[in-house]
């Protein structure tokens, strides 16, 4: 008889979900060129972030509550599917010290970091972090160990999952890198349970007992080993290649309630 098997068909990811934009204030107050310069090399040479990392997220140097501060912006896309500044999170860092953080939110809760990357084509997997900083990391890292087709984004703070977003995810390999804490803990239980029953596999990343969260792990470990780390679990089905029948295997186990835990490497 002739071969007449067909491979299952792919399913197709919602796009990115369009919102709205409301006016921003219409001038934000800059330092002068030497302070942006000296704040932004604290700030990159204190997370240990490539110079590039500028223009690839939006990073500025801005004035808020009257001192200098490094804005992280959210971007969302328009209807034309063009990605554009809808709020950001201002964060003061000063002399290697951590300092404080402000959300400017525009009347809505805040979108996922980097959210426009869930629309880049032929997605492979998701690592969905804890905050923009870890998000720079994660994303660092993945591309360090040469993983282009593997994407981060962030939620805003261990509070600020909505469940509005878990089709986003559907059929998606995703790994959770939370905050070791407890709000960490709660904010995996939350993605946990609204991704559970709908995407193809879903792992939580186990960070060393006395490192807080991704960022602090790749001080430690280094970017590119961090990447291999976590290679581990997304590398075999980060390729249109992978088998169906493993997919189909490991969406048995989803189903079945079993989750995976990937356990790191100091």
């Amino acid at each position: 008889y002739p071969d007449t098997w067909q491979p299952p068909a792919v399913k197709q990811r919602p796009a990115a979900p369009v919102i709205e934009r409301r006016a921003l204030p219409a001038h934000t107050p800059t330092p002068d060129a030497l302070v942006c310069s000296e704040v932004m090399g604290k700030y990159l040479a204190h997370r240990q972030w490539p110079e590039s990392v500028v223009q690839q997220f939006g990073l500025s140097v801005v004035t808020t509550q009257g001192v200098p501060a490094v804005r992280h912006p959210f971007y969302v896309l328009n209807a034309d599917g063009v990605p554009e500044v809808d709020t950001w999170q201002d964060r003061l860092h000063l002399q290697g010290r951590k300092g404080s953080k402000w959300v400017a939110a525009t009347g809505r809760p805040l979108p996922l970091y980097n959210m426009p990357a869930l629309s880049m084509p032929d997605l492979a997997a998701v690592v969905i972090c804890e905050g923009p900083a870890d998000t720079v990391s994660a994303t660092v890292a993945l591309q360090s160990a040469a993983f282009p087709r593997i994407v981060a984004v962030g939620v805003a703070g261990a509070r600020g999952w909505r469940s509005e977003w878990a089709p986003l995810f559907a059929d998606m390999t995703v790994l959770v890198a939370a905050d070791n804490d407890e709000a960490g803990h709660k904010l995996r239980r939350d993605i946990e349970a609204d991704l559970l029953p709908i995407a193809s596999e879903l792992w939580h990343l186990q960070l060393p007992p006395d490192v807080n969260d991704l960022t602090d792990w790749c001080r430690r470990k280094g970017s590119a080993g961090v990447g291999e780390q976590l290679g581990k679990v997304l590398r075999a089905h980060a390729e249109p290649t992978a088998h169906d029948h493993l997919t189909r295997a490991m969406q048995l186990l989803t189903d079945a309630g079993i989750t995976h835990t990937l356990e790191t490497e100091r």
